[in-house]
Formats: structure tokens, C-alpha cells, sequence
């Protein structure tokens, strides 16, 4: 139940993830603080949400990447189609008018952009159209780590925009909680240099939401 006693647990799941023990079959990552914050609030409200019940503990590997499945098909199921046309619209009539796009975020949200570049890049190509001209931000580290020691990391998305983007291009920002300072900073440099902003957010109502054209919302909730 949610009042047992709690201990702390070591899993091989992400790099010796820290797991805490609400019950003897129940378990929540509190791997930040973030999400340590998260976990409070649902002892807290007892509230009883999708997530929290796709992270109670299977008795078997089988039947809990059953519900871990189970729930990613239930997030994918609320994704707003409307939302998803008008993402498609932006970046076509991107390729067909030759701006570019450029792509960012922090840590895993760096790794998606990376692997959306390269697909964007080389698996859209169609004989006979114009192709996409995306860039990841995130991979020129040289840039990043200059501009973060010489100007402070909240600034370092910011300045790489400030350098490339011309009226028209679209930056496509990847953000779990739509909060980070770079990211923000970014999107708002975006806005005032003519450029369009597109999002894919984890959680709506952010500020990056609120900066975006279009932004495309998947519940990405902490554990």
C-alpha cells in the first residue's frame, strides 16, 4: 500500500536507474528529482493515473512488457491527428519552398533529433522532388561547448539559431517538459527572427507550447 515502509533499489534497466520500493510488488522511478517530485504528488493526491499503474511491478519479464506495451499504445491512441497533419503541412511546404529545418533538444530529446535529421535527410527522398535540409543543432558539440563557456548553457541553442536561421526556415524544438531554459530560449529567438516553430512536447500547457505554431503533444510523464 502507499504508507509501507520505502527502500531503495538498484535495476539494470537505464544504466543502474534508481528505483524506489513503495510495496513489495509495486515500483516508481525516482531516478531526478523531477520525477521524484512526481511520485510525491501521487502519494500525495492518490491519484491513480495511467502511468502510475503501468509502473506497478509484473510478476513475470513477460507480463510487464505487456503493460509497458499496453501503455504505449494507449499514449499513441491520443495523439491529436489534427496536430500531426499540420506538422506534415509545415515540413512539406518547407522542402518545397528550400528553407531548412533545424532540429534540437537536451539529452535523449538530442538523440531523437539526431535520428529525425537522418531520416528526414535520407529517407524521405523522393525522384523528382525537392529534398529536406535539416540540421541537428545538437551535434555540432564544438558550438555547444563554446557558446556554454563563454556565454552560460541556457544561452547555447540560442546563438546557433541567432547564426543560421533566415526568414522562413522552421526550427522543430524536442522537449519532454517544455521548461528548459536553452530550448526556451531558442524558440523565442526563432519567433523574433521570422522563423516558424514547431514542438513535440511531452507535457501540454508548457511554455514551449505556448511558443509554438504547431506543437505536437505525447504524454511523457516522468516514470
Amino acid at each position: 500500500n502507499d504508507t509501507a515502509t520505502t527502500e531503495i533499489y538498484t535495476l539494470s534497466l537505464h544504466d543502474a536507474l534508481p528505483i524506489l520500493l513503495v510495496s513489495p510488488n509495486r515500483f516508481f522511478d525516482i531516478g531526478t528529482p523531477a520525477r521524484l517530485k512526481v511520485f510525491e504528488e501521487h502519494l500525495t493526491t492518490k491519484n491513480d493515473n495511467r502511468i502510475f499503474q503501468a509502473a506497478q511491478s509484473a510478476d513475470s519479464p513477460k507480463e510487464y512488457a505487456s503493460k509497458y506495451l499496453g501503455l504505449i499504445a494507449s499514449l499513441l491512441s491520443d495523439i491529436p491527428l489534427d496536430k500531426v497533419v499540420q506538422f506534415i503541412e509545415m515540413l512539406t511546404k518547407a522542402r518545397e519552398q528550400g528553407n531548412r529545418l533545424y532540429l534540437l533538444g537536451n539529452g535523449g530529446s538530442a538523440a531523437t533529433a539526431s535520428h529525425f535529421v537522418c531520416n528526414l535527410n535520407k529517407e524521405s527522398r523522393v525522384t523528382g522532388k525537392p529534398s529536406f535540409r535539416a540540421f541537428n543543432l545538437t551535434d555540432t558539440v564544438e558550438s555547444l561547448t563554446a557558446y556554454a563557456n563563454d556565454h552560460g548553457f541556457e544561452h547555447t541553442f540560442r546563438e546557433i539559431v541567432e547564426t543560421h536561421i533566415e526568414l522562413g526556415d522552421v526550427v522543430i524544438c524536442i522537449s519532454v517538459s517544455g521548461r528548459s531554459p536553452n530550448i526556451l530560449e531558442a524558440a523565442r529567438r526563432t519567433r523574433e527572427l521570422g522563423g516558424l516553430l514547431l514542438a513535440l512536447i511531452g507535457e501540454e500547457g508548457s511554455p514551449l507550447e505556448q511558443l509554438a505554431d504547431v506543437s505536437l503533444p505525447l504524454e511523457t510523464r516522468p516514470g
